[in-house]
Parts: structure tokens; sequence; C-alpha cells
């Protein structure tokens, strides 16, 4: 602190010896603080000042180093910075300068306290370019030689050896130190290796390292600077990840920006908060990473993308930064820099493409190792498409959930999977289409032919073996698309597609991911097959079972054209051939309208279940399975209901549904009577035909 206060003292007593020499009288009467300030400017304050340590002056000869083009710093920039600093150390002297000059720091006593009366416009812009990147400068004003330059506590508690930063900075960027440890890059090592490569190119990182000595004519010397690298990261998930590893072969530390978090600025305060942050990188001696940067980003900071580019990247850049921008696939970080005629950067594209198997089963077994979690690799690098980081945040979940041993744990873990999917990241952006169902119904609880359950186990078993059918087995390279286990549903109402729908998934131990129909068609032209998009994408990334019930509504046959409509409506089954046919998932479809589907999807669909309605055993285990122990229930005749009337599953329950009702209404104990005005009711709903006959031995209990 010695070193700084002697500069701040020094500064003061020239400032007070000039305006004495302009004719200002009784200035130690007025201030008299300031008198005590010059008194220790001595000859053996400044001998000592003069020969400070390097660490003492080291800090302050960086800035000053800063404020430059060639990374020099002159007598006015100097002055300049000395005064802001003793107009934020000393209060009173800021008084002083008000009251003589009625403004406080400017360009213009800097110049006067260096013997320049005037000053050449382009040596006035220069100094304010370098001065722009430490002080705060109002350049709308004018003229600009009189605006007032002003210095922030970062700047100060930086000179006295602070390296975090300060407010408001620190709630808009995080500060990574390469000497922290990482754990491994289980993806991606080749890019962050080329990225590094590229980087260490940058102006900054590639001069050798020079010590800024001051000459006894107090300037800093220094090398000429060169601009700074660019590299990309696109695509989705680890961007940030890599960028530290990459930051970490470099040596440097790395100061990332989410810029999600800059929504709502002006423009005037993301010019302000840009140059903070360029400033606090030079600072750390380090690199910046921009994150979050797409078009949606780009709408919520309220600014164009010209001006993000001005204010931001291209003064990174100039100032020889090694500069790393994520970014989704929508934006080009090169041709946002075009429009300035910047040559000199030099920019790099790499792309996060997806993890194929192997490399997602590395990635599963880096983090399960890591996190001491038992895992089966295999099943979880074929079963969930998720990128390194979404990887990372479920295994982190996982452990702190310490449900190793829970029961349906597989269950539970796909239900974790789905949740770290970010729906904004996939295009979701208005209503969900499609809804989220947790199944509870069991293989057992179906009353179906063993034929269909011995369909349904080679489902599950398709599902469960697909890692080896196309990894293991290599199939793969036969099958480069129609890979997704297709199951069509099909038959009469009630008979048991839906609920068979829900066993598959509950067996496969994975949500089911129902699409609503309400929300997936749409009348403009267009926008179905985009919802349907929506649809897949996340059922894909998430690894859910994707159930189209109702399905003859968008699986129809298509027509001969005679107008736009059927020509609309055909493009959509024609989407949906092809989407399906890339479509590497499980999807389920079921309809009661068989003959309505396009017979080109009968080529896609791997198993067709034919659901017919029950026989009399079966119709006796629908009734055992609906009623439970706590169902009062001892007086109902089952074998006689189900020999009695040909009812499908789903009518039966409906049926002892309302006979509850029935008996709830008139306070008495389920019986026959409640369940035969049920069953009455049902074939009124129905349209069938009622006569005296169909109710054998207990038509006394329902004929008046």
């Amino acid at each position: 602190m010695e070193f700084l206060e002697t500069t701040i003292h020094l500064i003061i007593a020239r400032t007070i010896l000039h305006l004495e020499e302009q004719g200002h009288k009784d200035i130690y009467e007025r201030f008299p603080a300031v008198s005590s300030i010059t008194r220790k400017v001595t000859e053996e304050s400044l001998r000592t000042w003069a020969s400070a340590r390097e660490e003492e002056k080291g800090r302050y000869q960086r800035l000053l180093s800063l404020t430059g083009d060639d990374r020099q710093t002159d007598h006015v920039i100097e002055s300049a910075v000395d005064l802001c600093l003793a107009v934020l150390y000393i209060p009173e002297f800021a008084a002083l300068l008000q009251y003589y000059t009625g403004v406080g720091v400017t360009l213009n006593l800097a110049y006067q306290l260096e013997g320049i009366s005037f000053p050449s416009w382009d040596d006035v812009h220069r100094k304010l370019r370098g001065l722009s990147l430490i002080c705060y400068i109002d350049c709308r004003k004018s003229p600009v030689k009189h605006t007032e330059l002003m210095l922030d506590d970062r700047v100060f508690a930086f000179l006295l050896g602070d390296d975090l930063p300060g407010e408001p900075l620190s709630s808009l960027c995080t500060v990574f130190s390469h000497s922290l440890p990482l754990h491994p890059l289980y993806a991606y090592n080749e890019l962050a290796s080329r990225a590094s490569e590229h980087l260490k190119n940058s102006g900054r990182l590639a001069e050798p390292s020079v010590r800024y000595t001051m000459t006894a004519d107090r300037h800093i010397e220094a090398a000429p600077q060169r601009p700074g690298r660019l590299v990309q990261f696109t695509g989705s998930g680890g961007r940030q990840f890599l960028a530290k590893h990459t930051a970490k072969l470099l040596g440097i530390n790395l100061v990332l920006a989410d810029l999600t978090d800059w929504a709502g600025m002006t423009e005037d305060n993301f010019f302000a908060y840009s140059m903070q942050l360029i400033r606090e990188t030079l600072f750390q001696n380090g690199g910046l990473c921009l994150c979050g940067l797409t078009e949606n980003c780009v709408k919520s900071l309220g600014i164009a993308k010209a001006a993000l580019a001005k204010h931001l990247i291209l003064p990174a850049v100039e100032q020889g930064l090694p500069l790393i921008v994520c970014t989704d696939t929508d934006i080009s970080v090169r041709h946002l820099l075009s429009r300035y005629s910047h040559e000199e950067t030099i920019s790099v594209l790499m792309e996060l493409s997806p993890l194929d198997y192997q490399m997602r089963g590395l990635v599963w077994q880096g983090f399960a190792n890591q996190y001491g979690i038992s895992l089966d690799i295999p099943r979880c690098a074929q079963r969930y498409q998720l990128t390194p980081s979404e990887i990372s945040r479920v295994l982190s979940a996982w452990q702190e959930r310490n449900g190793t041993d829970e029961p349906r744990r597989n269950f539970h873990f796909s239900k974790l999977c789905y949740q770290v999917v970010n729906q904004e990241s996939l295009g979701i952006t208005d209503s969900n289409p499609g809804r989220i169902i947790y199944p509870e119904v069991l293989l057992n609880d179906l009353k179906v032919s063993p034929d269909i359950r011995k369909s349904l186990d080679y489902v599950i078993s398709s599902v469960n073996g697909t890692g080896r059918i196309f990894e293991d087995w290599n199939l793969k390279e036969r099958y480069a698309y129609g890979r997704a286990v297709t199951v069509l549903l099909c038959g009469p109402p009630g008979t048991g597609k839906t609920m068979s729908a829900h066993a598959i998934a509950n067996a496969l131990d994975i949500p089911l991911y129902q699409v609503n129909l309400s929300c997936i068609v749409d009348k403009y032209i267009g926008e179905t097959e985009k919802h349907l998009e929506q649809a897949f994408l996340y059922a894909e990334k998430t690894n859910m079972v994707l159930f189209f019930d109702e399905a003859d509504s968008l699986f129809g046959r298509r027509s001969e054209v005679s107008d736009a409509k059927d020509k609309y409506a055909n493009t959509e089954v024609s989407y949906l051939l092809q989407r399906i046919e890339q479509y590497e998932g499980i999807v389920l479809m079921a309809t009661n309208l068989m003959n309505n589907i396009d017979p080109a999807f009968l080529r896609r669909i791997k198993y067709v279940i034919r659901f017919q309605p029950p026989d009399e055993a079966q119709r006796l285990a629908i009734w055992e399975s609906c009623l439970i122990p706590e169902l009062p229930a001892d007086q109902l005749d089952l074998p006689y209901l189900a020999r009695q009337f040909d009812l499908s599953g789903g009518t039966i329950k409906n049926i002892l549904l309302n006979a509850c009702a029935i008996s709830v209404c008139e306070n008495e104990i389920l019986n026959m009577r409640h369940i035969l005005k049920a069953v009455k009711a049902e074939y009124l709903k129905m349209d069938r035909i009622i006569d005296t006959s169909m109710w054998g031995e207990y038509a006394y209990l329902i004929i008046p």
C-alpha cells in the first residue's frame, strides 16, 4: 500500500501546484486535509516510491498497461488514472476538484498536468479508448475531453490484491481457476486439445512473458498487442465443462459469463458490463468464456446481435484475449464479426456431436466410478440419449437419493433421467405436446389370451435386447434406419389396448409419454408436423415410451388429392412415415379402427397385436381382478356375470364403478341388483337390445 499511497499523494501535490499556477489561492485554507497529504511527498518518500519492490507496483503497472492500443501507457493516461485513484481514495480531493474545476477528473486536467494545452482529436480519442476499459466515461457528452472519468471500487480492490470480481459482476460471471481439480473429460478430449492448440496463439498467450518496467520518465513499456483468437463450441451438453478443460490445458484462469443472466439490459448497461467483464478477464490474466448464446438469448437481452458483437466479442478479441463462445447451432460468431471487417480474428467452429453408443458407455462408466454408483452400463448407454453434463447431473442426483436398493430402482432412475432434460433446449417452448404417465399396471394384471401375452413379452424382450442386437452383434451396419420398436395395438374398445401399453412401459421401468392430440393437430400448415417433431424429439431424448392413443386420427390412409386440404393431410402422414423410419425409440399405437391405418405404416410396424373381446374365462378373471379386498362384494355372483354378459374388460370396469355409486346412493352394501342396474345402463348407452331372457335367474331383481 505504500507505493500506491505515494502515487496518490504525488498526483494530489502536482494538482495543487497546477491550480496555484493558474492563480487559485488559499487552497490549503479551504481544504486543510490535503495540506497534510502534500507534506508527505518528500525526497525520501519519492526515493522509496521509485525503488518499490516489483510485487508492490506490479498490479499498478499491469493496470496502466491495459489502457493503450500498443500496451504502452503515456504520461497523460497515467496522470488520468492517478487522479481517479486519488478521488476514490481521498474524498476531500474529489471535493477540491469539484470546487475548482466544476466537474472532477477529466482527460483535459490530465493533459494540463502534463503541459499539453491543445491535444489532437485523434490523440484524445485514442486515450479515451484505452481508458474506457478501466474507467467509466460517458462518451455521449461533448466535448469528450471534458467528460468526467471515474474508477469503481473493483479497480482499487485489484490494486490492493483482491482477485475476486466485485458487484454487480460477481452475480453475472464466475471465475474458474486452472489450479482447481476437475474430474476427467470422458468425451470430446480431442476437441479440448484442438481448442487449446488454437487459443495458445492468442495475442496475450502467444507473446513471451513480459515484465512491465517503468522507465525514468514514468513510461510503461511492453511489446505490441496482437489480436486474440476465438473458439466457438456449438451443439448441446458439456460445452462449459469442455471450456474449463481447455483453460486447464492452457494453464490459465477462465472467466465464465452466462449471457442468459444478462436478460433485460439496455444497450448502455450491456456496454458497461461488457467492459467490466473484459477488464476482469484481464485482471485474472486468463481467458473469457461466453455461454448460453442463442437466438432466444439475444431476444431476451433486448439488444441486436450486431451490438453484442460490437460491445463484447470484438473488444475481447482486440484485447488479445483467448475467447470461447458456447452457442447453439443457430448463431455464427464469425458471421457476427464479419460486418466489422475484422480479418485478423482467427476463429474455429467445433461442434459437440451427439455421443454414440460406445462414447455414452464411457461417459456413464466414468461418472459412475466418480460417484461410486453401480450401474448397468450397457443398458444406460443404449436407453438414455443424454449429454455428458446431463449424465453428470443424473448421477449426482441419484447419489443424493441414496436409493440404489429401493423398489423399482430402474423406474425411478428413468424418471430422474427425463427430469434433467431441458425442454426449452429441445425446442419445446409452447404447451407440451404430450403428458408423462407413470404406469402402475403390471403384466400379470392383464387378462388376455396366451398368444397376446406372448406377443407382449416379445416386445419387451426386443427393447431390452436392443443393445445386444444392434451393438454387440453389429446389426446397426445393416439397419442404418428403422431401428425403432414399433407396436400397433388394435381391436374393439375396452379390450385392453391402453392397459397393455401401460403394462409394457411398467415392465420396461420407463415412463409413458402419451401424445396429446389436442396439442398436436393444428389447422395451420406445418404446425402439426412441428408439434409431432417436438413429441418425437422429447421422447427420443428421454427414452420414454411414445404412445399414440386413437392412432388412426394421425396414421390414417392417404387419399386422392382433390383439394388443398387433402394435399396437406397427406403431407402429415408422409412426415410420420419418415419420422418413424428415423426414430430409434419405442412407439406404441392403439386404434379401434385397424382398417383406417395407412398400409405404408404396417411395413414400418414390427409388431401388430390384435385384441379380441374376452371369452368367459377371461371375463371371470377380469371381474375377479376388479374386486379388491376392501370392497364389500360377498353378494356378487361372478360366474353368472361372466357367463351371462359378453362384455369387454373396459366395460366391466365401468359397470362395477357405476354399481358402487348406486350402492352408495341407496346406502346399501353392494349387491347383484346394483350390478344389474349398471349393466342395463351400459347396454342402453351402447344401444344394445335388452330383453327379459338376458337376465336369467336374477331377472326378478331388474324386472318390475
